[in-house]
């Protein structure tokens, strides 16, 4: 018998000896780190009721936790290595004798596997922790600030609008676009009379409330549009109206493009012909413009949809929009681009229409009409919602300053409180959980006021299943051992940051979700540690980002912080940003597997808590996306610190019957 199949089958009676008491001792000769995998198995799943289905995944799974053994036996890098490791973890010759132990085994809890050895941290995000110097964060990207924001899940309730500060010049805002921090404002018009326009760029801080002139754009334009490029970090200004009269003016092609970190113009491909008033936004590495003007002497009301890469400098023509119009409400949500309200030319007037552009499918669907038929209105998107606000309305043109709510879960529509000011044109802008509503007119004057109003949060309640999921068809790779595929962006995401150790098996596939933190949508898979989100608006490596599970437990648990918390004393470090220290086994452990990127910031100091798994009390550590448990019953082995299956009990309390 090969040391192999003494290992196994000293495995398999240890498991047998466990199964009948829980503090048996290891089998004389079995290597500490396959006694280890025995007890947090049969941790895991004590107490549940046998099945055929379940012993067979259980034998998988022992199969698999042993093949992982197997390979930490010679530690290696992980970078590349988590496939060959995956692939292991299925096709380890089967253990035959395993048939007995099953009797008092579970139904279906697949249990979070660990894997041993060399674990690759995130090479972007950090650098490992030397010399009692802690790691940075990662630089704040405006995404990452967006996300990062809220604390709290969003209800997506809009508050009360309050005055911002305004910009000192007399003009109007042609247009403006969010990085996630500040909004940049451009162009405009000095009187409501002619077209004279400006030149002007302007940046605004929410968090000072202040505006900054920064360079003048190239040309002076009105009724443009403005759309803020993440995969590269610029601002685009597409088309907009020039001259002294509507008469005498001159439409624009032009791409504008303003880099904020040379604070310096150029310029891209025109557009395919010269517009303004067009819907714009940003979705996966493209801008969408669709509708507009094209003339300012006659009625030509456009319906083209046109989509702009801002890498290679090109544009392509996409399927039309079922209505031609100008003047919306707009805005992207989850890969859908929504226009509402506007100017219908074959009615000859207003009109509250809505049409949904699905950007990967390339079709327009009709929506919910918005409540009133408006023109000219201002928009933005914070969350999942489209919030439309002010424009006009009525044969008398009439300015408003209503606030118009659309969720696209539901398809409905429902009322906002009122602006301060009723305005025609003004500029919609968000920044985290705050609309924005710059400048617009009123009664034949031009504003340059600004007004303000947040999104108010609290938790959401939980739905009874998840979403439709579906199987990614990107280089997926199925577990056996819980029936689920990743692949794609997930797939390289969980080879490159720990694979089982960390993330844990997949319990779901993936599937549109409203998150906890911000309230936006986003394709999302669960595992058992671990939520992946897909932001394919960040650059890599901050395309693919984990729920802050730990946060969200520890707050459900101890609302008002855990009791009776110590400092670990030994080789201990403190974070200023959180005020908790990590020390001892612990730090090791965040230092070794991933640090802020995988586990995040501390959010407890050390203290006793009783398993959700077994009953027992352990020291533990809450960190923003893992509970750290130690297990002092497993020293000198890879699982003396082990991590909470986070990821299975927010799947279980968010869905609670989904299988």
């Amino acid at each position: 018998m090969s040391s192999e199949e003494q290992q196994a089958a000293l495995l398999e009676q240890y498991y047998a000896a466990l199964a009948r008491d829980e503090n048996a001792s290891p089998t004389p000769g079995l290597d500490a780190n396959r006694a280890a995998v025995a007890r947090r198995l049969h941790r895991e799943i004590q107490g549940q009721k046998p099945t055929a289905a379940f012993r067979q995944q259980l034998r998988q799974r022992l199969e698999a936790e042993a093949s992982l053994v197997k390979s930490a036996d010679s530690p290696r890098s992980a970078g590349g290595k988590e496939r060959a490791k995956m692939e292991n973890a299925t096709t380890f010759r089967p253990l035959s004798r395993l048939g007995s132990v099953f009797g008092r085994l579970a139904t279906v809890l697949i249990i979070v596997g660990l894997l041993i050895g060399s674990i690759a941290v995130a090479n972007d995000l950090i650098k490992r922790q030397q010399n009692n110097v802690v790691i940075a964060p990662p630089p704040a990207t405006a995404q990452t600030a967006a996300v990062t924001a809220l604390a709290t899940p969003c209800t997506n309730v809009l508050g009360a609008w309050h005055s911002a500060s305004g910009f000192s010049s007399t003009t109007s805002v042609g247009a403006a676009a969010s990085d996630g921090t500040y909004v940049y404002a451009v162009g405009g018009n000095f009187t409501l009379s002619s077209l004279n326009p400006s030149n002007q760029l302007l940046r605004y801080d929410p968090a000072a409330d202040k505006w900054t002139a920064l360079a003048n754009a190239p040309d002076s334009f009105a009724v443009g549009s403005a759309v803020y490029s993440p995969i590269n970090k610029k601002l685009y200004v597409f088309g907009g109206t020039h001259g002294p009269s509507m008469g005498s003016g001159t439409l624009i092609a032009d791409t504008r493009i303003y880099d904020p970190a040379s604070n310096s113009w150029s310029g891209g491909a025109p557009m395919p012909n010269a517009q303004f008033l067009m819907a714009s936004g940003y979705w996966d590495g493209k801008i969408y413009l669709t509708g507009g003007v094209a003339s300012l002497t006659s009625v030509n009301i456009k319906d083209q949809t046109w989509v702009y890469d801002p890498l290679a400098n090109t544009w392509a023509t996409r399927t039309p929009r079922p209505a031609a119009g100008s003047g919306f409400g707009y805005g992207i949500i989850n890969g859908h681009f929504y226009t509402t309200g506007g100017y219908y030319p074959v009615s000859g007037g207003f009109t509250s229409a809505t049409y949904d552009y699905d950007i990967a499918a390339d079709r327009w669907t009709a929506r919910a009409n918005l409540p009133r038929a408006i023109d000219y209105p201002g928009s933005a998107v914070v969350g999942s919602r489209l919030y439309v606000f002010g424009g006009i309305y009525g044969s008398g043109v009439v300015e408003q300053s209503q606030t118009y709510v659309y969720d696209p879960a539901t398809d409905a529509w429902a009322n906002g409180p009122d602006m301060a000011a009723p305005r025609m044109l003004p500029v919609g802008a968000s920044v985290g959980n705050t609309l924005l509503a710059i400048g617009g007119s009123n009664l034949g004057q031009l504003l340059n006021s600004v007004e303000a109003a947040a999104i108010t949060c609290a938790v959401a309640p939980p739905a009874a299943t998840p979403p439709p999921q579906h199987a990614s068809t990107d280089n997926p790779y199925t577990f056996p051992q819980t029936g689920k595929i990743i692949g794609g962006k997930f797939r390289t995401y969980w080879e490159q940051h720990g694979g089982l150790a960390q993330q844990g098996y997949p319990i779901s596939n993936e599937f549109q979700e409203v998150s906890d933190l911000d309230g936006k949508t986003y394709s999302v898979q669960y595992f058992e540690r671990a939520v992946m989100e897909l932001h394919p608006q960040n650059d890599a490596p901050y395309d693919v980002l984990l729920s802050q599970l730990g946060s969200f437990r520890y707050k459900q648990k101890y609302p008002n912080g855990a009791p009776n918390q110590a400092v670990n004393t030994n080789n201990p470090y403190k974070f200023a940003q959180t005020g908790f220290t990590v020390g001892g086994k612990f730090r090791a452990y965040w230092e070794q597997h991933g640090g802020l990127a995988q586990q995040g910031y501390p959010i407890s100091n050390e203290f006793q808590e009783v398993s959700d798994l077994d009953g027992k009390t352990y020291t533990v550590q809450y960190f923003e996306r893992a509970v750290f448990e130690l297990h002092p019953e497993n020293a000198g082995t890879a699982y003396e610190v082990e991590l909470s299956q986070l990821g299975r009990f927010q799947y279980k309390q968010k869905y609670p019957t989904a299988p």
